[in-house]
Parts: structure tokens; C-alpha cells; sequence
């Protein structure tokens, strides 16, 4: 009875691992993410290699006039308006960093150690960021209602659709 576990699961692991399994397996879930592959390939990696093949050459607009090489990049690397933006770019994640991780942490730390009114501290901080969500909320639930009294139902309404029940 053992051998037969031991031999189940290196059936499973030789199948497991098979590019051709896997896809079999979840065909539905790659059906359904190929349409946002090809738009990602589509609009984010091919203008990202075009851009790094173009910048090997001498241009005219987007017509390729003459292969120049690193020349683009020797002249943008000696450029002072280059460097400067570089320093600034570095600077900006540094203090992006300190203002964004390190102040909230230290802040969280002091009202984690406030004995009186640290709830009223913590409630004053999160309710602003759940204030959206509760919009959101709230508005959706205008949209569905499941009555007469929804946008979505009063409109299929009055094209003469049924009603829907959606929430």
C-alpha cells in the first residue's frame, strides 16, 4: 500500500511538471488570460523593443536613416541636462522612500505606544482611507438595487427589458 502512495506521487510529480499537463489542466484559466497577454505584449513590450532598436539608429521621425551604434547614448550620457536629471531622479526615490516608509512607520510606532486615546488616534488615521471604499459601496448598490428604484433596473425598464436581480 505504501509503494502504491510512493508510486502515485511520482506519477503526479512527472505530471506536475509537464508544460503540456499544466495546460491541459487549466485550459480554461489561459483562455482567459490570452486576451490580457496579447494586450500587454501589444501595448507594453513591443513599443519597449522597438524604442531599444530605434535608439540604435539615426532617425527621421520613426524612418531608420542611418545605424549609428551607442552614439545615442554617448551623446545623452554627456549631455549635462542627462546627468542632472539622473541625480534628481535618485534624490526624489531617496526622499520618496524616507516620506513614504520610514515616516509612517515611525508614526505608527508612536501611536502604537499612546496609552490614552491611541483608538481615537488609530480611527482619525484609517477612516480616510476607508471613506472610498464606502463610497464605492454605496454607490454600486444605488446602481444594482435588485427594485424599481435602481439606475441600472430603471433604465432596462424603460428600453422595455426585464428587470434584473443583480445584488
Amino acid at each position: 500500500m505504501a509503494q502504491t502512495g510512493a508510486k502515485s506521487l511520482k506519477a503526479a510529480g512527472k505530471r506536475g511538471s509537464s508544460l503540456k499537463y499544466i495546460i491541459r489542466r487549466d485550459w480554461m484559466a489561459w483562455c482567459l488570460m490570452i486576451p490580457t497577454l496579447a494586450l500587454f505584449v501589444f501595448f507594453a513590450w513591443m513599443p519597449l523593443i522597438e524604442g531599444l532598436v530605434l535608439s540604435f539608429f539615426r532617425t527621421k521621425g520613426y524612418d531608420i536613416v542611418k545605424f549609428i551604434g551607442f552614439a545615442n547614448y554617448r551623446e545623452v550620457i554627456a549631455d549635462r541636462a542627462f546627468v542632472a536629471a539622473f541625480v534628481n531622479c535618485f534624490k526624489y526615490l531617496g526622499w520618496s522612500l524616507i516620506l513614504g516608509f520610514c515616516l509612517p512607520i515611525i508614526v505608527a510606532i508612536m501611536i502604537n505606544e499612546v496609552v490614552h486615546g491611541g483608538s481615537v488616534m488609530r480611527v482619525s488615521i484609517y477612516f480616510p482611507s476607508m471613506v472610498p471604499g464606502v463610497a464605492v459601496a454605496l454607490m454600486w448598490t444605488f446602481l444594482l438595487d435588485p427594485g424599481a428604484g435602481g439606475l441600472v433596473n430603471s433604465f432596462l425598464k424603460s428600453v422595455g427589458l426585464p428587470m434584473s436581480q443583480m445584488l
